[in-house]
Parts: C-alpha cells; structure tokens; sequence
C-alpha cells in the first residue's frame, strides 16, 4: 500500500440534531440542555438510561463536604453540597475520521 500525499477531506460541521448513531448504540443527547437522554443498545434492543434517575449520565458534579470531615469514615452525608452545571448548550458537532464530537458549553 503506497501512501498518499493528498490531503485529506473531512465531512462538513453540521449542527448538531441530539442523535449520534452507529451499528451498537444510538444515544440522544437534548441540545438545549446538554443532557443525555437515551442509550439504547441495539443489540440487547434495551435502552440503558433510567429516565427517573435524578442526574443523567455524564453529568459534572462537584461536591464539598462540611466541617464534619469524618462523615467519610462514618459511612454517611450529613454536611455537603452538590452542584452540577448551569447553562449547559451544545453549540456544535464536528464529524472527524474516527468519530464525532460535541462541543459543549456550560457554567458550573
């Protein structure tokens, strides 16, 4: 196989429509929120997200433990806070050789 030195072209960015597909998986992804909202694998023919969870998969959390710092080894949460992202858009997809990319924006 000889190797070429002409450059390679690339699909066109395109906006961004909530679906990423292949032969195993189809996720679906809210484009306002950013959240993903399905999973399903279609060789189980199962969609894997619990659509009751309180956060979905993916999602940032940033956490801080209280002044009660033994809470840890006490098995147990009494002081904390947890945030997650604010504002989450997509803003784009971008179609390369291998796979696709979301570009996200949020604020946290």
């Amino acid at each position: 196989m000889a190797v070429q030195q002409e450059p390679r072209e690339f699909p066109q960015d395109k906006a961004f429509g909530g679906v990423l597909e292949n032969d195993f998986y189809r996720p679906t992804v809210n484009a306002e929120t950013g959240k993903i909202t399905g999973f399903y694998d279609k060789e189980w023919m199962r969609e894997l997200i619990d659509p009751k969870a309180i956060y979905s998969p993916g999602t940032f959390i940033y956490e801080r433990l209280g002044k009660n710092r033994g809470q840890l080894e006490q098995r147990k949460l009494d002081e904390f806070t947890r945030k997650t992202w604010q504002d989450l858009r997509v803003s784009d997809l971008r179609r390369g050789p291998v796979w696709e990319s979301i570009t996200a924006n949020c604020k946290l």
